[in-house]
């Protein structure tokens, strides 16, 4: 592979993956909007919360929520 092949393959894996965070986060906002209108106590653990402590977002990519709430809530 050339390096200008490669750096293209790069640079599109690089923008799918910020773009499907974008969506990620976006959705996970709209979970937690739901959460509090409904007053579900939740705490958020794992990648949600590990993903915050990098410089930038697209270092931690998220394919899940890892959410903990109580089992009274959940049906």
């Amino acid at each position: 592979m050339k390096n200008t092949e490669a750096y293209e393959t790069l640079k599109t894996n690089f923008f799918s993956l910020t773009m499907l965070n974008i969506q990620m986060e976006q959705n996970l906002n709209y979970l937690l909007k739901l959460f509090n209108q409904n007053r579900i106590e939740h705490i958020l653990f794992k990648g949600s919360i590990v993903s915050k402590a990098y410089p930038s977002k697209e270092l931690r990519t998220m394919g899940d929520y890892d959410v903990l709430i109580h089992k009274e809530d959940f049906d």
